[in-house]
């Protein structure tokens, strides 16, 4: 969604030729009363807009020129806002156009001047453009971080000015993404946020009011919806310009045709078709006016219905929207089909299946950069996820270091206390010695005196002896105590250190496996980027013998570069799908159903598909499974692998070959066996055939191509039913591949 908020003209393209002719003829004063005008900020300025006017009309090719005229006019001064505002008004024309990767490498452009001026309101529309540029290239992940970063900057900007439309665009394409990304709690929150703060009649509010609208329409709850749009009609006309009330009425118009109301309808659509053209948004007015043509068609007023079509195309081709001169031009050929008009219906049959042909083309090649663009993310985000990985592992040894550091200081900590213990222990046994002398010699002193009393003084010495001896009995003991608690912090410390080693072994080991799993998605990578390009590179050159043959009128070589191209787009397609499963395995998110199944029908449908190949190679298909057989199996994914064992043995099977299928139920095992006739493999090449990360591309007899990738994705499916595949083959005698599940 690319808005133009930010322009201080007026968005109404009514008086845009005015508009433009008072423009250039300001330019042309300033240019024959200044000497030194081309380097004069108030005429680059004049002639920036001048481009945005340009802009408003759609007229790209005087659009470029006159901004990047401005452009090279700031960079002679040096004017930085100049240079910014030119490259943000080329991003936001490539973003309507649709060429997201031109709008990025513009907005980037845009943001590195912009920043060296005071304009905060235009840097962060630039900001915004480039973010938005990689959801709209199918890169959610890798926008989620730059728009969450400008959401917290544009903070600072809007303190001093009130928050406008511009404002909810960051939060509105963060909804986007995490729509895109299927997080419900984050969709439902942003949701809110706009539809409680947003301006009522923004963009904003009535996109996201519009994601409502189109969960109501698939749940066909269209009173609501149409509630929702008269609202929205409510809001917008206080503003009879309003550039959104012609999406509205359209919007309705759509609607009423759902519910089977064509007068409705029709009235919608043509107030849409006088809203857009007030405010000159012609690509609506289009659209309108197609609708209408067509509720004409069906109501056999055919005179109406071509009136409207033919503006609709003039309009489309006005625009130079490929897309919309398609759907015109088809419509204009089923009107004259339907009036008799055959020679002219014809005629823009064929201008429709041309411009369908170009778009497929153009699309192909997105789809192509898209790919590209991927690529290059992963390849970046696998190296930054390798050097955090690095770091977690750095930063986890670091923490070992201060434990182990720590533990040794317990332990010291541990061993003082317990020599302090000990120490205490010999001082109490020292007074209790030195108490026994004192009350020896006391008890000599009492003899010398009062001898007579001897037998009281031994029953007394007695006595002292017996607490002398209980005093040193709980010494011993707490010396036993200590000795105890000293062994277990021992063997407390020798089993920490144990654990510390085996994490440190663990982690050493994950390390390692991280490292192959990265060298295993290098290789894969660029074993994608070899099949993809290799097919592309075929196309090219089929396609120019094509022109050549055609020009030469010679009918057996287009036919036959037609069954080459047929044969390299089914390789391709196989690869792509068997490439897409493979990584929605690894992602962990397939799909996984098991049921009891029929063995003998997915067999017999699966050589269905394969029999005119077979005949065509002269090899019998034979289905030895008994009817009644069933296997408890995921559908898909036995289909799949049935799929992979006869296109594998069809490749290396000899005229006049057999492939057999049966199946083999033991008590606990059940086995789906494809026998071939064919040339067999050795037992080299079988050890490396379940292997993804090596490259074992292979043709087949008769030049058939494979990309490696469809027995590791079958033995991946027979994983997940705890099973595997197996081959057994004989060079020259055949080959059984063999699938073994569980019972």
């Amino acid at each position: 969604m690319y808005l133009c908020l930010f322009f201080c003209l007026p968005l109404y393209a009514i008086a845009q030729s005015e508009e433009i002719d008072s423009l250039k003829k300001v330019l042309e004063n300033y240019a024959l009363t200044h000497q030194k005008y081309q380097k004069d900020t108030v005429y680059i300025k004049q002639l920036l807009r001048l481009g945005m006017a340009y802009r408003l009309v759609n007229d790209e090719s005087t659009t470029n020129k006159t901004t990047f005229e401005a452009i090279k006019l700031s960079e002679n001064i040096p004017y930085p806002f100049g240079q910014g505002f030119g490259w943000l008004i080329l991003a936001h024309f490539q973003g309507v156009k649709g060429d997201h990767k031109k709008t990025r490498e513009y907005a980037q452009n845009a943001v590195l001047y912009l920043e060296k001026t005071t304009d905060l309101v235009r840097l962060h529309y630039a900001r915004y453009l480039k973010s938005s540029s990689l959801v709209h290239q199918g890169l959610s992940r890798e926008a989620l971080a730059e728009l969450l970063e400008l959401k917290d900057w544009q903070e600072s900007i809007f303190k001093k000015i009130p928050k406008n439309d511009n404002y909810y665009l960051p939060y509105y394409m963060l909804l986007t993404v995490y729509n895109n990304l299927k997080e419900r709690k984050r969709i439902e929150e942003y949701t809110n946020f706009i539809i409680e703060n947003a301006p009522k009649n923004g963009r904003v509010y009535s996109d996201v009011l519009g994601l409502q609208i189109q969960d109501l329409i698939e749940s066909k709850q269209y009173e609501k919806v149409l509630a929702f749009h008269r609202e929205l009609i409510e809001i917008y006309e206080k503003d009879a310009l309003h550039p959104l009330l012609a999406t509205t009425y359209l919007d309705m118009g759509h609607i009423f045709k759902q519910m089977q109301q064509v007068e409705n309808a029709k009235n919608a659509y043509l107030k849409a078709i006088k809203k857009a053209k007030a405010v000159q948004r012609l690509n609506q007015a289009n659209l309108a006016l197609h609708a209408t043509a067509r509720i004409y068609m069906e109501q056999d007023s055919l005179p109406q219905a071509l009136q409207y079509i033919q503006e609709a195309l003039d309009l489309s081709e006005k625009l130079s929207y490929k897309e919309a001169q398609m759907v015109d031009t088809g419509l204009f050929a089923e009107i004259c089909a339907k009036a008799k008009d055959f020679e002219k219906a014809f005629e823009y049959h064929n201008k429709h299946k041309a411009l369908a042909d170009e778009l497929n083309a153009e699309n192909n090649n997105k789809e192509i950069g898209r790919i590209e663009a991927k690529y290059e993310y992963a390849q970046k985000e696998g190296e930054l996820l390798r050097k955090q990985e690095i770091q977690k592992l750095q930063n986890e040894r670091l923490e070992q270091d201060i434990l182990l550091e720590t533990t040794e200081k317990q332990k010291q900590t541990l061993l003082a206390s317990q020599s302090k213990q000990k120490n205490a222990l010999l001082e109490i046994e020292n007074e209790s010695k030195n108490s026994k002398i004192a009350q020896q010699k006391r008890e000599q002193a009492q003899q010398n005196k009062l001898f007579q009393a001897e037998n009281a003084q031994q029953r007394l010495w007695i006595s002292l002896s017996l607490v002398g001896l209980a005093g040193l009995l709980v010494i011993l003991l707490l010396i036993l105590r200590n000795n105890r608690q000293k062994k277990q912090a021992n063997h407390l410390l020798t089993l920490k250190n144990q654990e510390i080693l085996h994490q440190k072994e663990e982690l050493q080991t994950q390390a390692e496996q991280l490292e192959n799993a990265n060298r295993t998605k290098d290789k894969l990578f660029a074993m994608v980027a070899h099949d993809l390009r290799s097919p592309l590179i075929a196309f090219q050159g089929i396609s120019r013998l094509l022109n050549f043959h055609l020009k030469q009128n010679d009918t057996e070589k287009i036919k036959e570069l037609g069954n080459r191209i047929d044969k390299s787009t089914q390789n391709l397609y196989n690869f792509l799908d068997n490439l897409l499963n493979w990584a929605i395995i690894q992602k962990g998110e397939f799909r996984f159903f098991p049921e009891k199944i029929l063995c003998y029908e997915i067999v017999e449908d699966e050589i269905e598909t394969f029999l005119p190949t077979a005949k065509s190679y002269d090899i019998a298909l034979i289905n030895n499974i008994l009817p009644n057989t069933e296997v408890y199996a995921d559908r898909v994914m036995l289909q799949a692998i049935v799929h992979n064992f006869i296109s594998n043995a069809l490749k290396f099977t000899p005229k006049a070959g057999k492939i057999i299928l049966s199946t083999e139920i033991l008590p606990t095992e059940f086995r789906l066996c494809c026998q071939d006739s064919g040339i067999g493999i050795t037992p080299e090449k079988i050890a490396n055939l379940f292997k993804v990360e090596v490259r074992k591309n292979s043709t087949g007899i008769r030049g058939e191509k494979g990309n490696g990738i469809g027995l590791p994705l079958c033995q991946e499916f027979a994983g997940l039913h705890a099973g595997k595949i197996t081959l057994q083959s004989d060079v020259g005698k055949g080959t059984c591949a063999v699938l073994t599940l569980p019972r």
